[in-house]
C-alpha cells in the first residue's frame, strides 16, 4: 500500500487510507447519469472525478487498464496452432503436435535455422558423391570433384536446362 500511496498526490495520501476508500466505493450508490439537454452541459471529466473521488482507485486503474486484454504473441500462437491442427492432420497425437508447434516458435524466432541444416545436408551429400563417383583417390580420376564443381541455384523464374 505504501508503493501505491507514494504515488498519490500529497492531500490525497493524506486523507485516503486505501482500504476505506475501497470500502467506500463499494458501498457507494451509482451515480445519476445526465440526462436531455443536461447531459451535453454538464459532462463529467471522467478521469477528473475518480482522481478528486477516489484517488488511489484511480491510481491502481491507470496501472491495470493499461495492460493489454489480449496480446498478439498468444494470437498468433493460437493461428499457428490452427495452420497445425486441420483435417489432414486431424491423427496427430498431442506430443507429436506440441513437437511440431515448439520447432514452427524456434524456427520463427531464430533458435534454428533451415538454411544452416540444409547447407550442412548439401556437404554430407556432397562427400558421399564424391565417395560413391569416385572413390577415396580422386587423383586417379578425370572428371574434378563435386567439391571443386561451382554450384550455382537457380533463379526463381529460370526453368533447369
Amino acid at each position: 500500500m505504501a508503493a501505491i500511496q507514494d504515488r498519490l498526490p500529497m492531500d490525497a495520501a493524506i486523507n485516503s487510507d486505501p482500504r476505506t476508500e475501497l470500502h467506500r466505493y463499494l458501498e457507494s450508490p451509482l451515480e445519476p447519469q445526465p440526462q436531455g439537454e443536461d447531459s451535453k452541459v454538464n459532462e463529467l471529466d471522467v478521469i477528473w472525478w475518480w482522481g478528486d473521488t477516489y484517488p488511489t482507485l484511480s491510481c491502481m486503474a491507470w496501472d491495470y487498464l493499461a495492460i493489454q486484454g489480449s496480446g498478439t504473441l498468444s494470437e498468433r500462437a493460437f493461428s499457428s496452432a490452427g495452420l497445425t491442427d486441420h483435417k489432414s492432420h486431424n491423427r496427430l497425437k498431442p506430443e507429436m503436435f506440441a513437437a511440431i508447434q515448439t520447432l514452427k516458435v524456434a524456427y520463427r524466432n531464430g533458435h534454428i535455422s533451415a538454411h544452416q541444416q540444409a547447407s550442412e545436408h548439401v556437404k554430407d551429400l556432397q562427400k558421399a558423391l564424391e565417395e560413391y563417383y569416385f572413390g577415396e583417390d580422386e587423383d586417379s580420376c578425370s572428371t574434378p570433384p563435386l567439391s571443386r564443381i561451382h554450384w550455382q541455384p537457380l533463379e526463381m523464374d529460370e526453368k533447369p536446362t
